[in-house]
């Protein structure tokens, strides 16, 4: 049994779950970047991370800004049970999020980890949305253009400057699919790009980039960047404010000093072990816009292990209960938890 969130938070985030999670420095990023734009709560759903992001992930839950979950899917070999969920059971995770934090929140964000969600001149989050909804009372969702943007970054925690990161951002040409924003008053379930099940009167409501952007930031460079493209800098000119920037850095270089006194945080490097893995396996199960049937589930990859790397994984057991010939049971002993492998990450 899951409890329903009492707290008062006006705005809640829920992050699709993280798995094979190696990228530190956008972890960090986002935990700040919605934080300072005013989300009360963000909810991350754990299934794979390098343990230096457990632990990172474990220090802002500390401080109250994020809530840690742990999210296992059912593992139950006779049924081949992971198989017959889409991805990684993302609709499963989305939806235990925005259920758990609907009664606390007006609004809730559904976003990946990756994506930086910015409104005109730096507003915080909650007046304009508030405004939108009382303008738009049939409005189904507010979504956003979105584009990928690179960007330069340290390998290592300690030299690491998340202003060094703003500064650089480079915007790409192509729009991509973006997330939205809910109203939880109005939509009953949700996806990871838009809601499933809601009045079908209620009609989406698209910010451009006049207005609002989604960042997608996805590339990084480590010491390679790029700086003969014609794109380079038209974020930081035309959509991040530069003051922003500086106070995002600053309440990060304020909680720096702490999280450094953590041994895993402060060893953290970049690495790419996985990045390609998962690119090649969703490629391989139909791809980002595939237009299939069936589940395209990431159990199908065959993810290589790497020996000596710590990664914190989510396990949970199941317990099996046969009714009669025709109804089985298979029923979980207690919530899922935190697992060290020393051979790297999985599923």
């Amino acid at each position: 049994m899951r409890s329903a969130v009492k707290e008062n938070l006006p705005i809640v985030s829920c992050v699709s779950s993280l798995f094979y999670a190696e990228r530190w420095q956008i972890v960090a990023m986002s935990i700040e970047w919605y934080s300072y734009f005013g989300v009360s709560r963000q909810a991350y759903y754990v299934l794979s991370a390098m343990i230096g992001i457990h632990e990172l992930l474990k220090a802002y839950n500390r401080e109250r800004i994020i809530d840690l979950h742990y999210w296992s899917v059912p593992n139950i070999p006779e049924l081949n049970s992971r198989l017959q969920l889409s991805t990684r059971d993302l609709a499963g995770s989305l939806n235990d999020c925005y259920l758990k934090y609907r009664e606390a929140a007006d609004f809730i964000i559904v976003h990946d980890v990756d994506d930086l969600i910015y409104i005109k001149h730096g507003s915080q989050f909650y007046p304009p949305l508030k405004q939108l909804w009382q303008e738009n009372p049939l409005a189904r969702s507010l979504n956003f253009s979105a584009r990928t943007v690179e960007m330069e970054s340290e390998k290592g925690f300690a030299q690491f400057s998340m202003l060094k990161s703003f500064n650089s951002m480079n915007i790409l040409p192509d729009s991509i699919t973006g997330k939205s924003i809910y109203n939880t008053s109005l939509i009953e379930s949700v996806w990871i790009h838009w809601p499933t099940e809601y009045d079908r009167r209620l009609k989406p409501v698209t910010w451009n980039e006049n207005n609002a952007i989604l960042i997608h930031a996805r590339n990084f460079y480590f010491g390679k960047y790029n700086n003969s493209d014609n794109n380079r800098d038209i974020l930081q000119e035309t959509i991040l404010d530069s003051k922003h920037a500086q106070k995002i850095n600053k309440n990060f270089e304020n909680r720096k000093f702490i999280f450094e006194s953590n041994k895993y945080i402060k060893e953290m490097e970049s690495s790419m072990r996985y990045y390609s893995n998962i690119d090649e396996c969703t490629l391989s199960i139909g791809g980002y816009d595939a237009k299939i049937f069936g589940c395209r589930s990431h159990y199908f990859c065959k993810i290589p292990r790497f020996p000596g790397i710590y990664c914190i994984e989510s396990r949970q057991n199941y317990v099996k209960h046969v009714l009669t010939p025709f109804l089985t049971f298979y029923i979980s002993q207690k919530s899922p938890s935190p697992t060290l492998n020393k051979n790297g990450c999985s599923l």
